[in-house]
Order: structure tokens, then C-alpha cells, then sequence
């Protein structure tokens, strides 16, 4: 009988170290499997970075839709902001966010109580401040209504920053801007002759009722 018992005793104990020994190695493997897929990740991580710092145009990102909105946010009624007097040939700019590669068909702002008068371009540039594409020349559209002016052809954006610029070649039209003091992206306003490009220096200050509520489309 004690005999039996020890045998008993023997193999159950041979036993539990042959399950221990199992689950052991099953726990390295994972361990192993685990380590394989973090250094995957990091990899994957750091080949994304140096992309990224090696491209002027930033990791190629999949296309999608064409209106985006300007800092300066949405356009969400005809009274919204400041009621924004232009001085001729100034150009009032406001940064704005491409999220992904897009095609452009134009830009749009929205007017303010006065409409139908002054000639006017948008302007689209870049980070740099160098002009990527302007619309054509029109006349200032209906008061109180978003006007949407084309560009001569198409411009095809990559992801990044831009700013958008309005000008006006009177001071008759008025357009909505936002106004609050203190917000925290880049607005403002610089002199200029109507119709001639030029760079200007964007900054990093925000200057409230010169910020044109606008968008690409």
C-alpha cells in the first residue's frame, strides 16, 4: 500500500513538472514573439520618421475631398465675426491646415454686408509664403453670401500648411473676419499693389478682425 501511494505521489509529481516545463516554454515563446513584434513596430516607427524629415513634401497621403476650412473656422452664419472694411491693395491672410494630398478647384470667402463693387483676387501660398495659386479676377459677389472664386486651372496640394489671402482692390466691399482677441493661430495683414504677387512674413501672431473667414474647395 505505501508502495502504491509513492508511486502515485511520483507520477503526479512528474507530471506537474512536465505541465510546469509546457507552460514555461509556451510563456518564453510568447515572450519572444512579443519582443519580435515590438522591434517590427519600432522599425516601422523610425523608417516613417526619416521619411518624414527626408521629403519636402511630406509622406504621401491618400487623396480626398477639396474643401477644407481655414483657422479661423467655419463659416457657421452670415453675421458671424467682424464686419471687415479692406484697405486697397492690403492683403488680409489666415493659416490654414491641408490635412492630405487634395485637388483644388479654388477658394471661397464670405462676404460682409457690402457686395457687388470692388474687384478682388484670393490667393493660395504657401508655408514659405511664396504663391502657389491665385483665382481669377472678379467683383466682389452678393453681401451676406459666400462667394466662391476659381482658379485658372486646377493646383494639386500636398499635406501641409498654407495660408489664404484676400484682396481687394477698393475699400467699398466689406468681408467677415474673425475677431477674437487672443486666439492662438496666425492672422493678419500686409500692404500690397492689386494684382502683383509678392512673398510677405506671416509670423506667428494672430491680429483679430483680419482673418477672412475662408476655405479651399
Amino acid at each position: 500500500m505505501k508502495r502504491l501511494l509513492f508511486t502515485l505521489v511520483l507520477i503526479l509529481t512528474i507530471t506537474s513538472m512536465s505541465i510546469a516545463q509546457e507552460w514555461t516554454t509556451s510563456q518564453m515563446m510568447w515572450k519572444i514573439r512579443k519582443l519580435e513584434l515590438d522591434s517590427a513596430y519600432q522599425n516601422t516607427r523610425i523608417g516613417v520618421l526619416e521619411a518624414l524629415k527626408s521629403s519636402t513634401a511630406g509622406v504621401t497621403l491618400p487623396s480626398s475631398g477639396s474643401v477644407n476650412y481655414s483657422l479661423a473656422g467655419s463659416i457657421t452664419a452670415d453675421t458671424i465675426g467682424a464686419n471687415t472694411t479692406p484697405s486697397a491693395g492690403y492683403r488680409y491672410w489666415v493659416k490654414i491646415n491641408i490635412p492630405y494630398n487634395c485637388t483644388l478647384h479654388g477658394l471661397s470667402f464670405l462676404v460682409g454686408t457690402v457686395g457687388g463693387t470692388d474687384s478682388l483676387y484670393m490667393e493660395f501660398y504657401k508655408a514659405d509664403s511664396t504663391l502657389a495659386a491665385r483665382t481669377t479676377k472678379a467683383i466682389c459677389g452678393t453681401a451676406k453670401q459666400i462667394q466662391s472664386c476659381s482658379f485658372a486651372s486646377n493646383y494639386t496640394a500636398v499635406a501641409g500648411i498654407y495660408y489664404i489671402a484676400l484682396q481687394s482692390k477698393g475699400n467699398t466691399m466689406r468681408f467677415r473676419a474673425h475677431s477674437v482677441t487672443g486666439s492662438k493661430f496666425v492672422a493678419g495683414s500686409a500692404t500690397g499693389s492689386f494684382g502683383v504677387a509678392a512673398a510677405f512674413s506671416p509670423g506667428g501672431t494672430y491680429t483679430a478682425a483680419k482673418a477672412p473667414f475662408c476655405a479651399t474647395w
